[in-house]
């Protein structure tokens, strides 16, 4: 496996900022030439140790295609692949077997090709070859096609469609199940027992973000998180929680909308997983230079991550949202949870 270096320098190459989730992807898939599923690579991380969501997984190869780092391989509407090879080539794919082998760009040849529509500019041409093994050799394979035990490797690692296109199915696979309708928060959380919450304590950006998961699908939110285990998490963190994280940590806990992942907490295991839990998170971030007043909720797409700073609290006990990027010098997003929460989605869904 190529070290974390090398993983940076190849991001570099292709204008993708660096950060430790994106090194480990790519250190799992640049060792040597393959076609991935988005379930294989989560796969391949899985066993250096590393736990990232499948939405994260998802999201940082959609980015490295986007990049020309890797390429989409779709075989059908139903699955797409990504090819480290980014190389001009064609593929050969064995529909028995689900496997997916490179042609070298001089053995196709098209002697006449089309002409472009009016208007557009051909930018290049792939092909795919679909083959099927020779029966006597496909014996046992079309045995079990026929008797319905056969499944095929594509099949076990499916990759997930586009999010524009699965929201509502494969996209399930990221958490357990999708979240019910989101009640109002004030409704939602018994301010008399929850001691980590202020008797009363309301947040109208939080209220109005909930509104809005509601009117575009609700979500894929792990759910309530109790006192006791959001205590337990500042223990290990070593700071407080303010408020308007805790109403989310109550309410939602951690999870995915629209490709947008809200980092919280999954459980009190704060050491095996990766995002969305937040702790986890940054606790290894720290190890790689985080300061220990940040708390990592949230990665933009241009790879900065958004942190709560809790070594600045307000009158109402509220700490802002900043960027980080190591060596990069913080900038100020929002006042608090609440407030970058809804804006957020607003940009996502106005």
């Amino acid at each position: 496996m190529i070290n974390e270096a090398d993983a940076c320098a190849n991001l570099a190459k292709f204008g993708i900022k660096c950060t430790l989730q994106r090194i480990h992807i790519a250190r799992a898939i640049l060792t040597q030439n393959g076609h991935y599923s988005a379930d294989e690579v989560m796969d391949k991380v899985s066993d250096t140790g590393i736990r990232i969501s499948k939405a994260t997984i998802y999201n940082t190869l959609n980015l490295f295609a986007r990049s020309g780092l890797v390429r989409e391989v779709t075989i059908d509407p139903a699955r797409l692949l990504f090819d480290v090879n980014n190389k001009p080539h064609h593929h050969f794919y064995n529909v028995d077997t689900g496997e997916l082998h490179d042609i070298a760009v001089e053995g196709v040849n098209i002697p006449l090709f089309p002409q472009a529509p009016e208007g557009s500019t051909i930018q290049g041409y792939e092909v795919l070859v679909k083959v099927k093994n020779d029966r006597a050799e496909n014996t046992d394979i079309h045995k079990q096609i026929n008797d319905g035990s056969y499944h095929s490797p594509l099949d076990e690692h499916h990759s997930i469609k586009a999010p524009s296109h699965m929201v509502d199915t494969e996209r399930q696979n990221i958490f357990s199940e999708k979240s019910p309708e989101i009640p109002q928060s004030t409704a939602t959380i018994d301010t008399e027992q929850d001691t980590c919450i202020d008797k009363g304590y309301k947040n109208h950006n939080f209220d109005e973000a909930l509104e809005l998961i509601n009117a575009n699908g609700g979500g894929y939110f792990e759910g309530t998180k109790t006192p006791g285990l959001i205590e337990k998490a500042e223990n290990s963190l070593g700071f407080l929680f303010p408020p308007s994280y805790k109403l989310f940590l109550s309410t939602l806990g951690c999870g995915d909308i629209d490709g947008m992942e809200f980092y919280g907490i999954r459980d009190d295991d704060f050491e095996s997983h990766g995002a969305p839990d937040a702790v986890c998170l940054t606790l290894n971030e720290r190890k790689s230079g985080l300061p220990n007043n940040l708390l990592l909720i949230y990665m933009r797409e241009d790879g900065a991550y958004c942190a709560l700073d809790t070594g600045q609290i307000n009158a109402d006990g509220e700490n802002p949202v900043v960027t980080y990027e190591l060596n990069v010098s913080q900038k100020h997003i929002a006042d608090d949870f609440g407030a970058f929460f809804l804006t957020e989605l607003q940009a996502a869904f106005s």
